[in-house]
């Protein structure tokens, strides 16, 4: 197994296994693990652990016991990250290139995936 899909199997069940109260000791450990390797890989630099404690300072502050009006303005903000994740405009997050750049056809813009 390759770093990178190490890296990324403890990631994915750190994130699927949060769904489970008994299990979130289990994949904050897992979530630290990939997040540690995927330093040592190259996907994460320094920038990216403020992105990452902005993401744990808006799911503690829109825990169900905080004034509605702190949840819904966190949501927001919350989705605006999302959105920049999705969008690749986060810095500090290098992901894994699976595909690289290829024309499928002669005229066809060269294509990559990430």
């Amino acid at each position: 197994m390759t770093l990178g899909m190490a890296t990324w199997s403890l990631i994915f069940l750190g994130a699927g296994s949060l769904w489970w109260p008994s299990l979130r000791r289990l994949s904050l450990g897992l979530l630290a693990g990939g997040c540690l390797l995927a330093v040592v890989a190259g996907f994460l630099d320094g920038r990216a652990f403020v992105v990452i404690a902005l993401l744990i300072a808006l799911a503690w502050i829109v825990w169900p016991e905080r004034p509605t009006r702190w949840r819904i303005s966190r949501h927001v903000v919350f989705v605006a990250l999302a959105l920049a994740f999705a969008l690749h405009m986060v810095p500090g997050f290098h992901n894994l290139q699976v595909i690289r750049p290829v024309r499928y056809t002669p005229d066809a813009v060269p294509f990559t995936m990430y």
